[in-house]
Formats: structure tokens, C-alpha cells, sequence
């Protein structure tokens, strides 16, 4: 029978099954749209952060590639990224026999030519500065000639 009659119990109850379940789906819906969005927020900080390593990279490579390795610090841009390089010694590691020379070593102290003379190890750090505001930092050692 396609009508029902005036007193039916159960004509009421498909107004409220379509309230209930158009507000399910609304819970899921806003709960797929924030999850759509954290994802797309952190996406865009992803390929920053890796914008920001690929400059700082390829600062790194240029750093000693065109001139010595000098003490200090130096800064630029890369397109929206800022970058800074400072080049430091850094601190010399205590060795408790460094003054010992090994069982059978003949070798003379006086050889101000060894290669232990000439070369030194430097720390080099790079600071990238996205467009955000957010800083990476990318930190190697390189041997390089002493500085006169």
C-alpha cells in the first residue's frame, strides 16, 4: 500500500534517519577536509625544507671549488632563499700521545715539510632561510691548505 493512514507510529521516523545520517556524513566530511588540509600544509613545508637543502648543497660545493678556504663568513641569495656560509677551525681533539712517536719510528722531528704541516681541517656551516622564515643547517669538515 503506497499511502499510509493518519495514525501510523512509524511516519515520523524518517525525517529524524535522514537528519541523523546527513549529520554523519557531514562529521566525515569535516573530518576528511581538516586531514586534506594538515597534509597539504605540511607538503608545502616538505618541498621547503628540501628547496632549502638543495641551495644549502649547492653553496657547499662552491665553497673551496672557487677560492681557498678562508676563516670567516660570507652571505647571498639563491632566488627567495637566503644563505650564510662561516668557515671556523675547530677545537683540536686532545690525543694523550701525541708527543710519542711509535716503537721504531726514525723519523726526524725538525720536518717543518710534512704534510701534517700544511693542511688543516675546517668546519663549514651553511644556514638556508626558506621564505617562511624556517632555517635549515647543513654543518661538514673539509681539509684544506693552512693559512699563512
Amino acid at each position: 500500500m503506497l499511502f499510509h493512514r493518519k495514525g501510523d507510529a512509524r511516519a515520523g521516523y524518517v525525517l529524524v534517519e535522514v537528519l541523523v545520517a546527513t549529520a554523519v556524513a557531514a562529521l566525515i566530511f569535516t573530518a576528511l577536509i581538516r586531514s586534506f588540509a594538515t597534509t597539504w600544509s605540511n607538503s608545502g613545508r616538505v618541498r621547503e625544507e628540501a628547496e632549502a637543502v638543495f641551495v644549502g648543497r649547492a653553496v657547499l660545493q662552491a665553497v673551496g671549488a672557487r677560492t681557498m678556504l678562508r676563516m670567516g663568513s660570507q652571505d647571498g641569495t639563491s632566488g627567495p632563499y637566503a644563505w650564510s656560509v662561516s668557515i671556523t677551525e675547530p677545537p683540536a681533539p686532545i690525543m694523550p700521545d701525541a708527543g710519542k712517536k711509535p716503537a721504531g719510528d726514525n723519523s726526524d722531528d725538525d720536518d717543518d715539510d710534512s704534510d701534517t704541516n700544511r693542511w688543516t681541517l675546517y668546519r663549514i656551516t651553511i644556514a638556508v632561510t626558506a621564505p617562511s622564515g624556517r632555517k635549515t643547517t647543513l654543518d661538514t669538515f673539509r681539509l684544506g691548505p693552512k693559512q699563512s
